[in-house]
């Protein structure tokens, strides 16, 4: 049987914050974007709303995947499994790259207040995602 434990000093490290933080600003975007219906229309049938439905796709994986990743730490098993720092890192530029791309697309199609706000939390996710690639880039560079 395995014992697993919940590491919650874990959240004292920078890098397991600025997870914190993209989990929460990617769910605020993602919900803030799908939930909003301007005069009863969704988002779906805006003229550029495929560029704000990406936007949430892609706020939606990083969500899952950081999720994840904060999970594994928490309960200290990310240590056993191999690569693992690296693999966070390369995942991590990925999604830089591909959450950029939704940021702008979405920047540019929002155009009510409410999806303003809901792009401006995609773009404070790439700006904690940003700052944890940086300080796993420092990390991994150290040892």
């Amino acid at each position: 049987m395995v014992n697993l434990r919940l590491n919650l000093d874990a959240l004292r490290k920078p890098k397991n914050i600025m997870i914190a933080c993209q989990i929460v600003f990617s769910f605020l975007c993602a919900v803030i974007i799908s939930a909003w219906r301007g005069n009863g229309v969704s988002v779906s049938l805006l003229p550029k709303g495929s560029y704000l439905l990406f936007l949430v796709g892609m706020t939606t994986c990083l969500l899952i995947a950081k999720l994840i990743i904060l999970l594994l730490k928490l309960l200290d098993v990310h240590g056993n499994i191999p690569y693992f720092a690296v693999f966070n890192l390369f995942m991590s530029v990925g999604m830089v790259v591909l959450l950029l791309i939704a940021c702008i697309m979405g920047s540019v199609a929002a155009s009510n207040h409410t999806l303003n706000a809901g792009a401006a939390f995609g773009w404070m996710a790439f700006g904690c995602l940003v700052v944890e690639v940086f300080l796993c880039w420092r990390e991994l560079r150290k040892r």
